[in-house]
């Protein structure tokens, strides 16, 4: 017989016939294949295969003897109609030439067919027999190259009993997790000379009928939804969802690496039903398609029948289904929900305008539903109502259509018992939802939302709400009894009271409270859409809102967000700046809307260089608020500014002397989480200052806190003297032409030399702090003859000193004489004594006779100059100005220092003060409860004058140091202008030397002392022995013996044993110096609170006469 070799593919045929008188058996090639196709390989003969020999051919080596190999076309034996063919093969044998044995393979073997591991196959082929006389014994093997196989059915099939007539057979199995390929074959166990012949058609190798079932929720992830199958191995399965549209694939195998399910037949219908949904689900729709993608199966309700005729071998089968719920609200986001009415429709919060929108999501649910929250896990808004038909809470789903489904009824912990009234709610981060009965009860209730299980929470103490919210592990809710934001712990019960909302009252309520990651929130029944703070519990508004009861949710876990535009301003009003004196900032800050903020941050942070800074904060606009009202450094601070709203601050700093460059100081506005900013570039403000121009070489910088000695010659800036070189600002110019007049114009100056060895007849500075100058150091005239030289000073005066303040008490030396000093071009009538003596020949060098005053300018603000003019005979000449202490520049500030005794006069009081002239003072005060003077000069007599502050910029500390007995310092104020300044420490006060800025700035101080009081009582009986029933009469002596009043003094008498006092009199009968009885004292109020003195002056006294039963009895 010819050899064939066949290239497989899915519908590969090839047919044997097995037929005749005598027992051949065909040879072919070795079959291959690939187990990749649902059909591994598949052989038939018929038509196309009309060229096969029908005479007997050589055999090969499959048989035992190669005459027994033999063919022919069958004429008359039919065909099998399984594979399309219209024609058979069959083999016959002739006994004289073959021997047969029994159990060979009568069909050739195929080898090393590849397979999938863990998969079911079916080895199938039709057969029939053409001789009645004896019918063959044929089976099917299967044998592994590798691993092992499990049968799980076979089909062996009688013949019938009419010739030609096809069955089919077949093995069903199981390849183990490692057999890639088996080798298959047919065995003919008869051995019959006679008969034996058979046919052979379509013979297969393919996977039994697999069915892929996938699982798709629409709205949400869900399960478990279960199904039962019939003709499958795996007759029942569940599945639950882990996405909202995403198929998920039912596992349909034991073995964990199959999931498809599989045929337990062949030609045997397949259904497939979804059992009992779960709650809230519902069914969508279910389809099938097979190997084509061709849709196959009919649908009945839930359930998908496959019909026998599409179960065959190879095909794979794909099914689908698909159940929708009521859609969440999809992820968490800042959205925020009210309920309102009942009715009740849900709305959404549409914060994209102040005033916020509330527009309507699906219809209203009747009757109503309250205590809403949002669940974060599963994005639904829960809520509850009371069934008065169950007398039950039930546990309510809120879609975001607004379908409104109930889930059942809530039960433990006592829930159900509590009645009507649960309204507030909140479920958590933690996935509980948490409602409570709005009244003022300590009961909580805790709810699991997948079992509807709750559990009670006993509240350390029974507060009121209006609805709940969470925020950082906590429940928040506004009292409206108490008006009082509290929070809970939601695992102990704890309730800690925040602090006051600033609303009280059930129209005031929040019944509409939000938790947010960002802070607690709630709308206002009366109005307003509000923040809470949940340090101080202030409600901060943000947005108007319409009046109405209502509930509120939002998912915990994102934070509110509203949009404000804050803006900063800053200004010093000035471009300039000089070192060693204070720089004022007036800071706005505002919020432009279009809704309000809490908790804005507001920052300025000092320039390098600066450390000494104070602020204040107020003059707040449209119910805005500071965070703090003041504070000292940089600000770092808060502020609550609903929409349209502001505060200013003013920042104070101080620029040290040493400081130079320019002066940048930057404010900056954040708004806090929940609050994004639509516009951050007004969010920062810089004042710059340029340095007060630098004196162009010897001009000076003078501010009030600027030492008169600067004025000196040859000063070193320290405190002493220069003793060579250049004077720091003292000039020179020189003329021969004597001047009689002002300082001529055109005048060449230079740098005055210090003089390095005055004549031992030129005066010394007394202090230690000036020296002599001149044009030259060895003080020498450049020429011979007279000259008239001009000594000149230049300097600034700071910006923020007043001029008109300004006062040098000076006084200059000079060889020969000073003739004129001049300021600003105005001459101060301070010259020297020289009378009519010549100017040029003076001795204005020795003690006594200098030229002395006070020059009082008119100073100007920025550039001033000192010119002293000094005419000076042939020769040597130089100059020394000495400024007298104390060397102030400005009149200096005082502190008017007084004392105050309450009641009486008393004394005496005595006070230490620093950084003043005078370091001491006393008093006895001359009048009471009236401010008594201290002298603060007592070297002037006959007047009481302030003490003078000694330096600016330092502190004053007044000390009251000598108590007389019997006096309290009770009260101490100090003020400026009106405003309290400074602060108390004990008996000492201090005025911070930060407000010893400027020049005759006046403080007055009050010490307040009160005199002690020494009061004395004594009580005698009229009757030293009394008897059992008998009045007894009690006479009361009090006296005050001083120094202090002793008005309002309160005398108790408690009642004892033996004696009743409670139907007897209480008399006064006698008040001297100056006591006043109390009016209509009893004898309740004496063995009570207490009867009241009015009027108890030092030194007087008075008797009250109380009578009483005696109720004792027995010996005394």
């Amino acid at each position: 017989m010819r050899v064939w070799d066949k290239e497989m593919i899915s519908d590969m045929k090839t047919k044997l016939v097995a037929a005749a008188s005598c027992a051949v058996v065909l040879a072919m090639a070795l079959w291959s294949g690939s187990a990749q196709a649902q059909i591994a390989f598949r052989e038939t003969f018929g038509a196309v295969n009309g060229t096969l020999p029908t005479a007997q051919s050589t055999a090969d080596g499959n048989w035992l003897s190669a005459a027994c190999l033999n063919g022919q076309i069958v004429s008359t034996g039919g065909d099998s109609t399984t594979d399309g063919a219209a024609s058979t093969h069959y083999l016959y044998h002739n006994t004289a030439n073959c021997a047969y044995t029994a159990g060979q393979a009568v069909w050739r073997t195929v080898s090393a067919i590849t397979v999938e591991p863990n998969k079911n196959y079916v080895f199938s082929y039709m057969t029939m027999v053409t001789n009645q006389v004896s019918d063959p014994v044929l089976s099917q093997a299967v044998t592994p190259n590798a691993g092992a196989i499990t049968v799980v059915s076979t089909v062996n099939t009688a013949y019938p009993g009419t010739n030609n007539t096809w069955i089919r057979r077949q093995v069903i199995f199981t390849t183990s997790a490692t057999t890639t390929s088996v080798n298959l074959r047919i065995n003919n166990a008869s051995t019959a000379a006679t008969g034996n012949d058979f046919g052979i058609d379509d013979v297969m190798l393919a996977t039994m009928p697999t069915v892929t079932l996938t699982k798709t929720t629409q709205n949400g992830a869900g399960g478990a939804f279960g199904f039962t199958l019939t003709n499958m191995v795996r007759t029942t399965a569940t599945v639950t969802t882990a996405a909202a549209g995403v198929p998920t694939v039912v596992d349909g195998d034991a073995n964990a690496a199959v999931t498809d399910f599989t045929a337990s037949a062949l030609g045997v219908a397949i259904t497939i039903n979804e059992s009992p949904l779960p709650a809230l689900w519902s069914f969508g729709s279910a389809s099938c398609t097979n190997s084509a993608g061709a849709a196959v199966g009919t649908l009945s309700g839930r359930q998908i029948t496959i019909p026998a005729a599409a179960v065959a071998a190879g095909q794979t089968f794909e099914c689908a289904y698909v159940n929708t719920t009521q859609p969440s609200f999809g992820t968490c986001t800042s959205t925020m929900y009210l309920g309102v009415g009942g009715p009740t429709q849900l709305h959404r919060i549409d914060t994209s305008t102040n005033p916020l929108t509330y527009p309507a999501i699906g219809s209203p649910y009747s009757p109503s539903y309250n205590a809403m929250g949002y669940d974060p896990a599963s994005n639904y808004i829960f809520a509850t109502i009371w069934d008065t038909a169950t007398s039950t809470y039930r546990l309510l789903r809120i879609a975001s259509n607004g379908v409104v489904e109930d889930t059942g009824a809530i039960a433990g912990g006592g829930i159900n018992a509590s009645g009507t009234g649960i309204a507030s709610g909140e479920v958590g981060a933690d996935g509980f939802y948490y409602i409570k009965d709005n009244a003022t009860i300590n009961q909580l209730w805790r709810v699991d939302l997948s079992t509807r299980t709750s559990t009670l929470i006993t509240l350390n103490q029974a507060i009121a709400s209006a609805d709940l919210a969470w925020y950082n592990g906590r429940l928040y809710a506004q009292d409206n009894v108490t008006g009082l934001l509290n929070a809970i712990n939601p695992t102990t019960g704890a309730v800690t009271a925040i602090g006051p909302s600033g609303f009280v009252g059930a129209t005031d309520a929040f019944g509409s409270m939000m938790g947010a990651s960002n802070g607690v929130f709630g709308r206002r029944n009366s109005g307003g859409f509000y923040k809470f703070d949940t340090t101080t519990g202030q409600a901060t508004l943000i947005s108007d809102a319409p009046a109405g009861a209502g509930d509120g949710a939002k998912c915990v876990t994102t934070p509110v967000e509203f949009a404000v535009d804050l803006a900063i301003t800053k200004t010093d009003g000035s471009s300039i700046y000089t070192p060693g004196n204070n720089v004022t900032y007036t800071i706005v800050v505002s919020n432009n809307g279009p809704f309000g903020v809490q908790n804005a941050q507001v920052t300025d942070s000092l320039p390098t260089g600066i450390t000494t800074a104070n602020w204040t904060c107020g003059s707040a606009t449209g119910g805005a608020t500071c965070g703090a009202a003041s504070g000292t450094g940089a600000i770092n601070t808060t502020a609550n500014l609903p929409a349209n709203g502001s505060v200013t601050y003013s920042l104070t700093l101080f620029a040290p002397s040493t400081f130079s460059g320019n002066l940048v100081n930057t404010a900056t506005v954040t708004a806090p989480a929940g609050s994004p900013d639509t516009n951050t570039a007004n969010n920062t403000a810089s004042d710059t200052d340029t340095q007060f121009p630098l004196p162009p070489g010897n001009v000076a910088t003078i501010s009030c806190i600027s030492g008169g000695a600067m004025f000196n010659t040859a000063y070193d800036g320290t405190g002493g003297r220069l003793t060579s070189g250049a004077d720091n600002y003292w000039q020179v110019a020189l003329t021969t032409t004597p001047i009689t007049g002002a300082p001529p114009v055109g005048l060449t100056y230079a740098a005055a030399q210090v003089v390095t060895a005055p004549p031992a007849s030129y005066i010394v500075s007394p202090y230690g702090n000036a020296n002599w100058i001149s044009n030259a150091a060895n003080a020498l005239h450049p020429g011979p003859g007279n000259y008239d030289i001009f000594y000149r000073f230049q300097f600034n005066i700071a910006p923020g000193v007043d001029p008109t303040i300004m006062a040098l008490d000076m006084q200059f030396y000079a060889d020969n004489s000073v003739f004129e000093v001049w300021v600003n071009g105005n001459a101060q009538g301070v010259h020297s004594n020289y009378g009519a003596a010549d100017p040029y020949f003076y001795t204005g060098f020795v003690t006594g006779s200098q030229a002395a005053g006070v020059l009082n300018g008119p100073w100007l603000s920025g550039l001033n100059e000192i010119v002293v003019h000094i005419k000076s005979g042939p020769g040597a000449q130089a100059f020394l100005a000495q400024v007298l202490p104390p060397a102030a520049v400005c009149a200096p500030a005082t502190v008017a220092l007084n004392k105050t005794s309450r009641f009486v006069t008393g004394g005496p009081f005595g006070f230490g003060l620093t950084n003043t002239s005078q370091a001491a003072g006393t008093i006895t005060t001359a009048t009471a409860d009236v401010p008594n003077q201290i002298d603060g000069n007592t070297a002037t007599a006959g007047t009481t004058e302030p003490f003078s502050v000694a330096t600016f910029g330092s502190d004053v500390v007044i000390t009251e140091s000598s108590l007389p007995a019997g006096w309290l310092l009770s009260d101490v104020t100090c003020t400026s202008a009106g405003i309290a300044v400074g602060s108390r420490a004990g008996s000492a006060y201090t005025i911070p030397g930060s407000l010893i800025d400027s020049s005759a700035e006046s403080f007055e101080c009050i010490f307040t002392n009160t005199p002690t009081v020494d009061l004395r009582i004594d009580k005698t009986a009229a009757a030293a022995t009394v008897q059992s029933g008998n009045t007894v009469a009690y006479t009361i002596t009090l006296n005050n013996d001083g120094p202090g009043p002793g008005d309002g003094a309160v005398i108790r008498d408690p009642a004892v044993s033996g004696v009743d006092c409670s139907t007897g009199t209480l008399v006064c009968g006698s008040a001297t110096g100056g006591a006043v009885c109390p009016a209509s004292p009893t004898v309740s109020d004496l063995q009570g609170s207490g009867v009241v003195i009015p009027t108890f002056p030092a030194g007087s006294s008075m008797q009250l006469t109380l009578t009483c039963t005696v109720t004792a009895t027995g010996a005394p």
